[in-house]
């Protein structure tokens, strides 16, 4: 019993020491970009010694990709995927409304992304190996399951669950771009997911 507490308490501590140098990471990145960003600023920022940070991040790439990741398979997603009504077919709008609010709370993590993968294509690797490939595969899965249940008629999964994400990725980055005072930034994120959903369900509803 000792023991498993002690390993119950060590990953606490963890978890918790891992979240704050990854809010730190996002406030320098957040204020200086990635490239001008440094791991000694970050660790400075954290309050932590720079090896501190080494201790659970290979990098400062691995730190952003860690960063985004976090937030695109949060924990709120692996339990709606996880939910026994996941694949009934109002699922898609609740499913569509926690990515769209996720994002547009952390729009500018969406930049950071983009401007590093066009510098680095490196990163891009990495992050499709950690973030994109999974979450994709869970996207898959569900779509899959909608498409056996006969919610969805029967389409490349592959193609859709990528379509999906676009839309998604897409709409981050128009509310990123319009600012505070545009249509996306004032637009109930509940009606915009409900719209959202209308236009993927019909679009994969009707044949040609």
């Amino acid at each position: 019993m000792v023991s498993t507490n002690n390993h119950k308490g060590k990953e606490a501590i963890t978890k918790q020491r891992k979240r704050q140098i990854l809010n730190a990471a996002r406030d320098v990145f957040s204020r200086k970009g990635f490239a001008e960003a440094t791991t000694a600023e970050i660790a400075q920022t954290a309050g932590v010694s720079e090896g501190t940070i080494y201790n659970y991040f290979a990098s400062k790439r691995d730190l952003l990709v860690s960063l985004i990741g976090g937030y695109a398979l949060d924990e709120s997603l692996l339990n709606l995927f996880k939910s026994p009504t996941i694949n009934a077919i109002d699922s898609l709008p609740a499913l569509l409304e926690d990515r769209i609010d996720i994002g547009f709370e952390n729009s500018d993590l969406l930049t950071l992304l983009l401007a590093e993968i066009q510098r680095t294509p490196e990163f891009g690797e990495q992050y499709s190996g950690q973030v994109l490939n999974p979450g994709l595969a869970l996207l898959k899965t569900y779509l899959d399951m909608r498409v056996k249940n006969g919610t969805l008629r029967p389409v490349d999964t592959e193609v859709a669950s990528r379509a999906v994400v676009a839309m998604v990725v897409g709409l981050i980055a128009v509310h990123q771009i319009e600012g505070k005072d545009g249509f996306l930034a004032n637009y109930p994120v509940k009606d915009l997911a409900d719209e959202v959903a209308n236009i993927l369900s019909v679009g994969l509803g009707t044949k040609k």
